[in-house]
């Protein structure tokens, strides 16, 4: 259980990176406007939230070996 943590928490850091480098891009490049904050929250968000759904399910909880004892 303790390394199932750990490689969650590891998994869980590149959705944290992509999240802050879309909301920098989308503030640094798109024009100023009153919404842009939230709109940049908003797309971040989700492909931070993809990037981390896709780690912890193809490499934290992906493929675990068979239990023989069953």
């Amino acid at each position: 259980m303790r390394r199932e943590w750990w490689l969650y928490l590891c998994a869980m850091f590149p959705g944290g990176s992509v999240n802050y480098l879309c909301y920098s891009l989308i503030v640094a490049l798109l024009p100023e406007r009153a919404y842009l904050p939230a709109l940049a929250v908003a797309f971040s968000s989700v492909a931070g939230m993809v990037v981390n759904f896709a780690f912890a399910k193809w490499w934290v909880y992906g493929a675990r070996p068979e239990d023989s004892s069953q």
